[in-house]
C-alpha cells in the first residue's frame, strides 16, 4: 500500500512540474477590407470576341470541331472561328453563290465546310482563289436552322492563303 502511495504522490509531482504558458499577444497586421463586385462585366468589343482557331489542327481534328459546330451550334454562336481548308462554291436552295472552306478528314473519305460571307467587298472569280486551293478563313460564327439542316456562316470573314 505505501508503493502505490507514493506512486500517486510522485505521478502528481510530476504533473505539476510542467512549465506554466503565459498567454501571447498576436498581431493581426494590417486589416484587409474585401469587396465583391456583383456588376455584370463590359461586353467586349467586336475585335475581342472569342478567338476559336482550329487552323493548325489536323484534318480529322477540324472536321471533328466542325461536326460539333453543327450538333451544337449555340454553344459557337457570336464566337470567332479560324479554320484552315478548301476553299469551295455552292449555291444555297434559293440559287444565291455560297463561298466554303470544306474540310475533309484525313482519309478523305468525308468532309465538313462552313459558309463564309467576307468583310470587304470581292468579285469573283478574279478576287477568289481556285477552287480546292488551301486557304484559312477567320469569321464570325453565326448559324440558321430549318427542320431540315444547320446552315453555318463565318461573317465578317477575312480569307488568306494558306
Amino acid at each position: 500500500m505505501k508503493k502505490l502511495i507514493l506512486c500517486l504522490v510522485i505521478l502528481l509531482m510530476m504533473a505539476g512540474c510542467g512549465k506554466k504558458e503565459e498567454p501571447v499577444a498576436v498581431d493581426d497586421g494590417p486589416k484587409v477590407t474585401v469587396t465583391i463586385d456583383t456588376t455584370e462585366p463590359e461586353k467586349k468589343p467586336e475585335e475581342e470576341k472569342e478567338l476559336i482557331d482550329i487552323s493548325f489542327m489536323n484534318g480529322n481534328m477540324i472536321y471533328s470541331e466542325i461536326y460539333n459546330m453543327t450538333v451544337s451550334p449555340q454553344e459557337y454562336n457570336g464566337k470567332r472561328i479560324r479554320v484552315k481548308g478548301q476553299f469551295a462554291i455552292g449555291e444555297d436552295p434559293n440559287g444565291n453563290r455560297i463561298f466554303g472552306c470544306i474540310v475533309p478528314d484525313a482519309l478523305g473519305c468525308c468532309q465538313q465546310g462552313l459558309g463564309f460571307e467576307l468583310s470587304e467587298a470581292r468579285k469573283y472569280p478574279e478576287d477568289y482563289p481556285s477552287t480546292g486551293e488551301e486557304i484559312i478563313i477567320e469569321g464570325d460564327f453565326t448559324y440558321t436552322e430549318n427542320e431540315f439542316m444547320i446552315m453555318i456562316v463565318l461573317k465578317n470573314a477575312k480569307m488568306e492563303d494558306a
